[in-house]
């Protein structure tokens, strides 16, 4: 060996010694990083695997024979192609996009700095380039608040929270409604008859009268209206949820004025009830007498129950004037409700409801009229006014069962509340004879009160959705609700001197038409 070799040898030997340990060093390095990394991937997984150096536990499940697979492939892999999310309760944090494929495309490689399954490129379907599952065959979070397997999309568990509960989910829908209120039957205001039959004319019960307003049922109209709910999920597995509701039906009325000019016959019919409690007969018999003397022809008809005063708006030879007639339905109402699911998966979910409804229908009957007798030249102007306003306030319980296939989702629910119906009658009749500037109050009364009825109040939706993105559906769908024990103003008034204190149901039947925001 020459000189220089023999000089040289241990200098080379220490270079060769010092890059070993610098790669050496490297190693332990990679290796520490890996096993922090691996640290926060998976807090659930069962089996541990060791840094070579460090000591460091990687989280992250290695495959044998004693280490079970189903909750990594749980987060990771679903029916074919599809990702779900975690189904057990102690996962936490985000996951490696690279799919999970079922053994034995999944090998292991024993012990190095982060002991990890490798996914084999033979388990890639169709050729795809690992690491693009979850893009390309991801459902991009197509559960939604009402969709089953309402789960985020995969970005979520890949770029999500890695530690703690997921954020609430929230979403908002719109719709426009096209519904009706059950109708009503509202008594005869108005009549008319032929001359021939003299006081008869336009009279309760008598052959020839016609009814030219009421006398069958009315407010039975289609008309629009509009419905906004907020709702969100939370918790670890968003199986907690609440949500809020606010609809109404846009308020709907029959007007109808009549004119009578001395040539046709317009009549009034009214009652005065002898057998009503709580009545001043005799003042209501000075109203008769001052009536028919004002206006002659308008003679009272009597009966075992009641006397019969057709008052005449006008009558050729009698009198003239005109007359207003009215009925009117408003109704709103609302509710909010704690939920629960207790099953969803990608084509299917139920859960359950409690919460606080709340409801209100309106009711008005309105009757507006002056006559001027041609003979005496009194003049007569009433008005009768029948108000309810029936406030329901309960407890209800509710389901709901949903859906799907591909983006579209049916959805079907169901409810019943029981509680109060509070119901504010106002009632206020008012007649008055007029004739050389002197006015005389024939009839001056205004009363209110309110009744409590106990009332239950049923609903059954039916919804089909159309997903067009991750964040949008639109929705089509049918609404029935039943209410019972219900005062309507048209069924208190009965032409008489009092009301008549009946109670009936009411339907409600809502088309809607309408889009779903989600978050």
């Amino acid at each position: 060996m020459v000189w220089w070799q023999r000089k040289a040898w241990p200098l080379w030997l220490c270079g060769w010694m010092v890059g070993l340990a610098t790669w050496q060093a490297g190693s332990i390095a990679q290796g520490q990083s890996a096993g922090a990394i691996g640290k926060n991937v998976n807090t659930h997984a069962s089996v541990p695997a060791a840094s070579e150096t460090t000591g460091v536990t990687s989280s992250i499940p290695a495959v044998s024979s004693t280490t079970s697979t189903g909750d990594a492939s749980d987060y990771a892999w679903g029916t074919g192609t599809r990702w779900r999310a975690p189904t057990d309760g102690g996962f936490s944090g985000s996951i490696f996009a690279t799919p999970w494929p079922p053994s034995p495309q999944t090998v292991a490689i024993p012990g190095g700095p982060l002991a990890a399954p490798i996914v084999l490129p033979t388990a890639v379907p169709q050729g795809q380039a690992l690491g693009q599952q979850a893009w390309l065959t991801g459902n991009g979070g197509r559960g939604g608040s009402f969709d089953p397997g309402a789960n985020p999309g995969p970005a979520q568990f890949v770029f999500g929270e890695a530690n703690g509960p997921r954020r609430p989910w929230v979403w908002a829908d719109v719709e426009l409604l096209l519904g009706a209120t059950s109708g009503v039957d509202v008594p005869p205001l108005i009549t008319s008859g032929p001359t021939t039959a003299g006081a008869l004319a336009g009279a309760i019960g008598s052959p020839t009268t016609t009814f030219v307003f009421g006398e069958r049922k009315m407010l039975d109209n289609w008309r629009p209206g509009l419905r906004a709910e907020l709702g969100l999920w939370f918790g670890d597995k968003h199986q907690w949820g609440l949500s809020a509701r606010y609809y109404s039906l846009y308020s709907t009325s029959d007007p109808l004025t009549v004119i009578g000019d001395g040539t046709n016959v317009v009549v009034v019919p009214r009652l005065i009830d002898l057998t009503a409690s709580g009545i001043n007969l005799l003042d209501e018999l000075i109203a008769i007498l001052l009536q028919t003397a004002a206006f002659p022809g308008t003679n009272p008809i009597n009966t075992a129950t009641n006397i019969q005063l057709p008052f005449f708006i006008s009558f050729p030879g009698l009198a003239v004037g005109s007359v207003a007639a009215s009925v009117r339905t408003s109704f709103t109402g609302g509710d909010v409700n704690l939920r629960r699911v207790w099953f969803s998966t990608d084509d299917f979910r139920w859960e359950t409801y409690v919460g606080y409804r709340q409801l209100r229908l309106g009711d008005e009957i309105r009757l507006q009229y002056v006559s001027t007798s041609t003979q005496t030249t009194f003049t007569a102007t009433a008005e009768d006014n029948v108000r309810t306003s029936n406030n329901f306030y309960g407890a209800q319980i509710g389901t709901l069962f949903s859906v799907a296939e591909g983006p579209w989702s049916l959805q079907l629910n169901g409810s019943v509340a029981l509680g109060n119906n509070a119901c504010d009658i106002d009632f206020s009749r008012v007649l008055l004879l007029s004739a050389f500037g002197v006015t005389v109050p024939l009839i001056f009364s205004d009363s209110g009160n309110r009744i409590n009825y106990f009332s239950v109040v049923s609903e059954a939706n039916a919804r089909v959705g159309l997903r067009v993105t991750s964040h949008l559906k639109l929705t089509f769908g049918y609404t029935g609700l039943y209410w019972w024990n219900v005062a309507r103003a048209q069924n208190q008034y009965n032409l008489s001197q009092s009301l008549t204190g009946r109670t009936t149901q009411v339907y409600v039947s809502m088309l809607n038409w309408g889009m779903e925001m989600r978050y």
